[in-house]
């Protein structure tokens, strides 16, 4: 998380005035391909090579849905002069190939339109097919179209993150235009391949179509009047070899539309002139086992046309159980163009039509950002209002002003109490449209729909990460969850004859940015049956012992259901969504590797994450930088997680040695009976600590889950002993890559000379030279090693400065300087292998914080004290401040609507918490309470011991003469101590404040990050425990120094001047 200050609210009050609200707002943002994971181990380099040549080839092949599941369709460019042919078959060198009958129309200038429907494709049959010579491609059916999957995404818009749009002619005239195209279209191209074979694997590589939302390029033909500018667009949008074998649908989004390219690109099945804007067509539909889907083209706004393409289409397919609309505009959105009257006008007119033919799901883009609804129904006009008003509104509600940064949430510059009268209109249009009315309650599962009466709509994020809009400030009521963290993102939908389920995830981690949630019909004992048959085929060797106990007991209540000859359509449902939701999350003991098939996995599997590049990175011909043929090794590889238990229990044997032996060692001169009372006292020390490292243990006799791949990767030392291509160019920056070669100098291959790849980045890489030590990434694949520079080595230099800080520590403090270092040891002991295992285990993390800090305070005291009474009340005091600490911060918590789920890594936490037993809410408070620790832990010591020794050089103070001692020693620290927590802040958050500074924040902007509100009560919190921790050891002190004297206590309160 990063750092923020509690200073920064008194700096920006002090330093900014409030923020005048400009006419630009913040730009969109956009992914840089080339720092993704899936670009680095060469495969950038690779796939620019690559691009080189796919860039100006426009005859792509594009492969659609057919009318239904034995129909597939086909589109490609064909040169003129040349001759179109399309030949398929069963074989893979096409021997038994047959011709169909190819279609062709004129397209650009050069160009033919050539178009294919091939049929009567049989279930579960691989098809081998080639377009006018091109290489042999490949297509699978599928065996049962009863269950399917079928991936979503939305707006791949490829070319949107080319800085240089083409807005005007004029525009694509300029020098720099056509590179810059490129560039963009090269970069979004290789995250729209990264989001398929992401999307693709995430299905098991049983997705059976891909379903994109609109937008497949960015170049408007009617601004820029050149109807040739798109075709590099569509080029890199077609490239992907996953395209080559499994089928797009696409929809007409705006930017596709006023270019007919579209029509000469794809063959959409089923089409209608209903619905055409006289550009690109109209709508169309096919089916797939019970589902029925219809693409809207939304840029024709006559609603009436269609309404009866809906119409009819229903009506001549009745059969079909689940009914599907997409169409581009994110008509219930959540970003920047969801509140656009335009967008709401048209939500108003469809949404009748959609719930009078029954559509269970309607899929949506436009927006680059996710969104899902609640269940929904009834939405209608509250107000009247035209496309164009609210226009001055919505951009002054949504500008962040003149600050650069990216944004995932508008700042919301429009106040509630404004007195503006177009503002107050405004205000009431958002409210009219939040259609809170049409929200319908669900009574079992808020993840669960069952026959439900309403409709769900899903808005798609940017699927290349080409653009991204924010988040609208106030978050619609028909709105269930929704996301925007500039990351890629698609979505995987399960259709049954009884379930649709939708989950959606990011492409970078491949994590989940959405709960599950299911669409259920009615249920009968068949179905029910069947999927009770599927449950207990299930191997309980696979999955997690949770998960396969959760999936057992809804399994023996969907078979006691099932045994109930007399159980009604209802029960039957709810055991059926129960046991259906239990398979879903069995959790895999072990994670597969996330790599794209090769080619020899199955005969249609050719695609790569590596930008498009087919076959195994120890396949290509072309030599990829980093890669290494393995060499042969008889060592074996130690896991370095096995020896940290170990780790733990010498640091507290030496911890106990310290502890027990110390006194002997650096002691004074004593007598014979002091000697055995030491010796004593040492012996149960020790018997204690050999108790607490058995316990630690146990403990840490616990076996994490891997929340990511690491086998096969280990991270070794290395030395340069080469550079074979540097990246420093003349003005002495450095870009692109490096290529080295190492030395490995630990782990299994150790003294192999590899070749590496070094990144120059800021946090990772370095830049290398001969002779440097450096950290290697070592990722071991079957024939080869595929090496990248981590970092510079900087183990020594960093365990050479830990060590002059605990010699200066030992030198500079003496007896007490040991003992001090001692107590280091031990508090780190305690976090690494008490807390983390604590909460690890499911222990509530606010707990395990106390236990660390009682553990950690009573050896700190006992080390630089004894058991004494100035450690004893020390002790009492630093567990009291503390405890206020955090019972302040919770108090705080909750007074300002912040809880442990409002820190930066969140999504990140969300995970972890899904994936583990760990109580992410509570980890914020636990931060709380171990940072405040460290300062509480000093005043109560420096308060005990001054009136330790006040009361050493002058007996005969009284409790209340020694308790205002303490007070008046006290004063001096508060104010030095709170400016030390300051500045500590502050020093961390340099780098804030500079942005705030420079990016011009607004005061309430400030005041009212989360950030910033949770350092506020972290640091006031752990301050008002400092400061409070002065009164009560003075009192816990100066009691237990003069308990003879403690009726004077009764009296203290009631006086208000100073002695």
């Amino acid at each position: 998380m990063k750092k923020r200050v509690i200073a920064v609210l008194i700096s920006a009050i002090l330093l900014y005035q409030p923020l005048s609200v400009s006419a630009a707002a913040a730009p969109d943002g956009m992914t840089d391909a080339s720092k993704t994971p899936a670009a680095q181990n060469g495969a950038w380099d690779a796939w620019c090579e690559e691009w080189e040549t796919i860039k100006t080839d426009w005859t792509q092949v594009a492969m659609s849905p057919g009318s239904d599941e034995t129909e597939m369709n086909f589109a490609w460019y064909t040169k003129e002069g040349e001759e179109a042919s399309f030949v398929y078959g069963q074989t893979p060198d096409l021997s038994d190939g047959q011709s169909a009958a190819v279609s062709e129309s004129p397209a650009q200038t050069g160009y033919k339109s050539s178009k294919v429907v091939i049929k009567d494709l049989k279930p579960g049959t691989t098809y081998y097919y080639q377009v006018s010579g091109k290489e042999i491609c490949s297509f699978t059916t599928d065996a049962d179209t009863s269950s399917f999957s079928f991936i979503f995404v939305g707006d791949p818009q490829i070319g949107s993150s080319n800085p240089e749009k083409a807005k005007t002619p004029e525009d694509i005239l300029k020098p720099s235009f056509a590179a810059a195209q490129s560039e963009a279209v090269r970069n979004d191209t290789f995250n729209w391949n990264d989001t398929l074979t992401k999307a693709y694997e995430k299905t098991n590589r049983l997705a059976s179509f891909v379903l994109s939302s609109g937008d497949q390029i960015q170049t408007n033909a009617k601004k820029v009047q050149d109807t040739t500018i798109s075709e590099v667009e569509y080029a890199g949008y077609l490239s992907p070899d996953l395209m080559k074998s499994v089928p797009v649908a696409t929809t007409v989004g705006n930017h596709d539309a006023d270019n007919a390219n579209y029509t000469y690109h794809f063959n959409p099945a089923n089409s209608s002139s209903l619905g055409d804007n006289g550009t690109v067509g109209g709508d169309y539909y096919y089916t797939y086992g019970d589902a029925l889907f219809m693409i809207l083209n939304t840029q024709d706004t006559n609603v009436e046309e269609h309404r009866q393409f809906i119409e009819s289409t229903v009506a001549a397919n009745t059969d079909c159980k689940w009914k599907i609309v997409t169409l581009h505009q994110d008509i219930y959105g959540s970003a920047e163009h969801s509140n656009e009257p335009e967008i709401t006008n048209l939500r108003y007119s469809l949404v009748p039509v959609f719930e009078q033919n029954d559509i269970d799901l309607v899929l949506a883009g436009h927006d680059h950002a996710y969104s899902r609804t609640k269940m929904l129904e009834g939405g209608q006009f509250k107000m009247e209002y035209s496309d164009d008003e609210f226009e001055e509104q919505l951009e002054k509600d949504m500008d962040a002003g003149e600050n650069p940064d990216t944004l995932y949430e508008a700042p919301g510059n429009i106040s509630e109490d404004t007195q503006d009268e177009g503002e107050q209109k405004y205000l009431k249009y958002l409210h009219a449209v939040m259609d809170e009315e049409a929200v319908m309650e669900l009574t079992e599962n808020q993840e669960t729909a069952v026959n439900s009466d309403g409709i769900m709509y899903l808005t798609a994020g940017s699927s290349s990460g080409s653009k991204y809009y924010d988040l609208v400030p106030r978050q619609q009521t028909y709105i269930a969850n929704r996301w925007q963290q500039d990351v890629p993102t698609y979505s995987v939908v399960d259709i049954t004859e009884t379930t649709l389920t939708v989950n959606t995830y990011r492409t970078d981690t491949q994590e989940p940015i959405d709960t599950q949630f299911m669409l259920v019909k009615s249920v009968d004992h068949g179905q029910l049956s069947a999927l009770i048959e599927e449950a207990g085929s299930k191997n309980p060797e696979e999955y997690t012992t949770e998960s396969y106990q959760t999936m057992q007991q809804a399994l023996e209540g969907a078979r006691t259901v099932n045994a109930d000859p007399a159980a009604d359509t209802a029960t039957l449902t709810n055991a059926y969504t129960a046991l259906k939701t239990a398979l879903d999350q069995l959790e895999m003991k072990h994670q597969e590797n996330l790599n794209p098939p090769s080619s020899s996995d199955s005969p249609d599997n050719g695609q790569s994450q590596n930008g498009g590049t087919s076959g195994s990175m120890s396949d290509q011909t072309t030599h990829t930088e980093g890669i290494n043929k393995k060499p042969v090794t008889s060592q074996t590889t130690v896991k370095t997680g096995d020896a940290v238990p170990i780790a733990g229990v010498v640091i507290v044997m030496l911890t106990a040695l310290l502890c027990g032996g110390g006194v002997l060692v650096v002691g004074e001169s004593v007598t014979k009976n002091e000697l055995a009372e030491k010796g004593r006292r040492q012996f149960i020390i020790f018997g204690i600590t050999i108790l607490f490292a058995a316990f630690l243990i146990q403990l840490n006799q616990v076996e994490r889950e891997g929340l990511y791949e690491t086998e096969g990767k280990t991270f070794e030392k290395a030395k340069v002993v080469e550079i074979k291509k540097d990246n420093t160019t003349e003005s002495g920056n450095q870009i692109g890559n490096q290529l080295v070669s190492l030395r490995l100098l630990s782990g299994k291959f150790r003294g192999t000379v590899v070749e590496a790849v070094s990144s120059s980045g800021y946090l990772y890489g370095t830049h290398c030279e001969k002779g440097m030590k450096v950290i290697a990434e070592v990722n071991e694949g079957e024939d080869s090693l595929y090496v990248t520079v981590y970092s510079y080595d900087r183990t020594a230099i960093l365990c050479m400065i830990v060590l002059l800080f605990l010699l200066t520590l030992s030198l500079i403090g003496g007896r007490k300087g040991v003992y001090s270092v001692v107590a280091l040891i031990f508090t780190f002991v305690c976090i690494v292998f008490l807390f983390l295992p604590l909460i690890y285990r499911g222990v509530s993390p606010v707990w395990a914080a106390v236990l660390v800090a009682i553990l950690t305070t009573v050896v700190t005291m006992y080390l630089l004290g004894g058991i004494s009474s100035k450690s004893v009340t020390a002790v009492v005091g630093t567990v009291l401040g503390v405890g206020i600490s955090g019972i302040l911060a919770i108090l705080f918590g909750k007074w300002t609507h912040i809880s442990g789920y409002n820190v930066a890594d969140i999504e990140q936490l969300t995970y972890v918490g899904q994936t583990t037993n760990i109580k992410i809410g509570e980890l914020l408070y636990a931060g709380i309470l171990i940072s405040a620790l460290g300062a509480v832990m000093d005043v109560a010591m420096s308060i005990a011991s001054t009136i330790n020794e006040i009361h050493f050089r002058n007996p005969l103070l009284s409790a209340r003469e020694l308790f205002f001692s303490g007070i008046r020693v006290g004063k001096d620290m508060m104010g030095t101590m709170s400016n030390t927590l300051i500045l500590a802040f502050t020093g961390t958050s340099i780098n804030t404040l500079v942005f705030l500074y420079v990016y011009n924040y607004s005061t309430t902007q400030i005041i009212n990050m989360y950030s910033i509100g949770i350092e506020l009560i972290q640091g006031i919190a752990s301050t008002m425990g400092v400061i409070l921790t002065i009164p009560l050891v003075s009192l816990l002190s100066a009691w237990h120094l003069k308990r003879k004297e403690i009726k004077i206590f009764s009296k203290i309160f009631q006086r208000t001047g100073r002695r």
